[in-house]
């Protein structure tokens, strides 16, 4: 049934796509361009899941800190970011896909880097808050990335507040 829903899916997409203008979005599947208004309920339901997982991880951080430089590596398409700068953060963020990065470039006006966490030397001792939501485990060297982001955090920064949020 979800095959040939994806193949109606396609289908009126491309009847569609010479009569309308067409509309970027985050899709399931990572960023899409159809004719159609987002319409499918599969993709509606995990906007509204994604919304849920981006405010709970802002107010995770929160609970810690108000306020202040954050850096997220891995940012994807920016959803988290722009929470993150609508609730009164300065947000950066590193994404090693360039079409996630032109995305949240374009869609929340956030500044992304497509360099390698290393390659940013301009980094150091800038940011009060780096997050690697589900990063970390595919990083084939996860002690050098977290040698260079103690490098990244600012001096005054709080050891205790890693344990706390380390079972998230």
């Amino acid at each position: 049934n979800s095959v040939i829903l994806f193949f109606f899916y396609l289908y009126v997409c491309f009847f569609f796509s010479s009569r309308r203008r067409h509309t970027r979005y985050i899709s399931v599947t990572g960023v899409q361009t159809c004719a159609l208004p987002i319409s499918s309920l599969l993709d509606k339901g995990y906007r509204l899941l994604r919304k849920g997982t981006v405010v709970a991880k802002r107010r995770k951080i929160e609970r810690l800190k108000t306020g202040g430089r954050l850096l997220d590596v891995g940012c994807g398409t920016g959803e988290f970011l722009h929470e993150m700068q609508s609730n009164g953060w300065e947000v950066g963020g590193i994404e090693k896909d360039p079409q996630a990065a032109t995305f949240a470039r374009e869609a929340f006006d956030l500044q992304i880097s497509t360099n390698d966490l290393a390659g940013n030397k301009y980094l150091k001792k800038s940011y009060d808050v780096v997050t690697l939501w589900h990063v970390l485990e595919h990083l084939y060297e996860p002690l050098e990335t977290l040698e260079i982001i103690r490098g990244i955090l600012k001096e005054d920064r709080s050891e205790e507040h890693t344990s706390e949020l380390q079972s998230h």
